[in-house]
């Protein structure tokens, strides 16, 4: 026969208050704890038995955070910049979900279920709806206690702008030079964007760059 105490007097004593009536779910007392383990052996006439200690100890869970999404624009990821797919380093969240922690490995996921490992995570494409959740894993290397948290990574789609007509004024000085209001084409060129900001360069690199 077999019985579990938290107590090794109790075990010896065969003590009913110190059994533990349900080891299959038994909830520590504290983060190190020894039970004590009396094996009997019911067919010895003096049913003799004996006493195991057996220590119980509680690792804490990685200590994390829950990251901030990742946003960024729409890319040539897929042959397209209006398919809202693009390529996220999924790396670069890291040192914000274990706050710099060394000893925290972390895994990402494209399931719930931790079963699909992403295994390029500086180069991930979005594979599912806009946005996508990504589940991060957390594994704690001295204790191999994992936690797991989500990260959501976002396509911001590109302003659609339209091809625009030239604007045309007539020369004063006969120079080759003429003064144009360009904001008079901010109205054509937001068309149906919300929430857009426009400014204007003279070159295409300064456009891109600010």
């Amino acid at each position: 026969d077999i019985a579990y105490y938290n107590n090794e007097n109790g075990a010896i004593e065969e003590n009913p208050g110190n059994l533990i009536a349900t080891p299959t779910g038994y909830e520590s007392q504290s983060d190190e704890q020894t039970v004590y383990i009396r094996v009997t052996d019911p067919t010895s006439p003096r049913e003799c038995f004996n006493i195991v200690p057996v220590e119980l100890r509680v690792d804490p869970l990685p200590d994390i955070i829950n990251p901030e999404r990742i946003s960024v624009c729409d890319d040539e990821t897929g042959g397209s910049t209006t398919n809202e797919q693009a390529t996220f380093d999924l790396t670069s969240k890291i040192e914000e979900i274990t706050q710099g922690d060394q000893t925290i490995l972390i895994n990402f996921y494209e399931d719930e279920a931790l079963e699909n490992q992403i295994t390029d995570t500086e180069n991930f494409v979005n594979t599912q709806a806009n946005p996508q959740v990504v589940y991060v894993e957390a594994v704690d290397l001295d204790t191999d206690c994992t936690k797991t948290t989500t990260l959501t990574i976002e396509v911001i789609p590109e302003p659609t702008i339209p091809e625009l007509d030239p604007l045309v004024e007539c020369d004063p000085g006969n120079n080759g030079f003429a003064e144009f209001d360009l904001g008079t084409e901010i109205e054509n060129i937001i068309s149906n964007e919300v929430d857009v900001e426009i400014s204007f360069h003279e070159t295409e690199q300064e456009a891109f760059f600010g």
